[in-house]
């Protein structure tokens, strides 16, 4: 699947410990509509907030609890399969 849209940034180390980030589509829980939003992989958790440069995270996940992960096909016009 390709998005167009500005790829992840990969960073180098740094004081934020950040590896990757930039906009992915996430599946919305209540219309399961995909959403836009500000991601940021970092060694032991993925965060992801409503927009770039918010102050406030909306989820914080710690890799350690995933158990899976899969790729999936988005239904949005900005993705070519």
């Amino acid at each position: 699947t390709v998005h167009r849209r500005p790829p992840l940034k990969k960073k180098m180390p740094s004081s934020s410990g950040i590896i990757l980030e930039g906009y992915l589509l996430k599946q919305g829980l209540a219309h399961n509509n995909w959403k836009k939003r500000w991601f940021e992989l970092r060694p032991d958790s993925l965060t992801y907030y409503h927009k770039e440069r918010a102050e406030e995270p909306d989820l914080v996940i710690p890799l350690s609890d995933v158990t899976n992960v899969c790729p999936i096909n988005a239904p949005d016009s900005n993705v070519v399969t």
